[in-house]
């Protein structure tokens, strides 16, 4: 009988729900961080400073070709617009003189 409630002590114990030792949220967690670059030695022969790489995209053909593109885009927007508010202005125009028209009323004597 000593044995039994011996067994079923160490078993109530043992199946304690406090056991906060073992838990993975207590434990920290470290992810290696991913980076999308490869880190260069910036004293290394193929080494260039943020600078001059900046000064080389900016003087591409490409890049000084879209913003050319981007400009002329710009330009062709702003021209649209003002002939949408152009073309806006006179119809405003014209509603208002139809208003002003008579309409055709139909009388009861008349039939299509």
């Amino acid at each position: 009988m000593k044995k039994f409630l011996f067994i079923l002590y160490l078993l109530l114990i043992g199946c304690n729900k406090e056991s906060k030792g073992l838990t993975v949220e207590n434990k920290e967690v470290i992810e290696p961080a991913t980076y999308d670059t490869t880190a260069i030695d910036s004293f290394s022969a193929g080494a260039t400073s943020t600078d001059v790489a900046r000064q080389i995209l900016m003087s591409s053909q490409r890049y000084q070709d879209s913003l050319r593109n981007m400009a002329e885009k710009r330009k062709e927007e702003q021209r649209l617009q003002e002939v949408k508010t152009q073309e806006k202005k006179p119809l405003k125009q014209e509603n208002t003189d139809n208003k002003s028209l008579p309409t055709a009323v139909k009388t009861e004597g008349e039939h299509q």
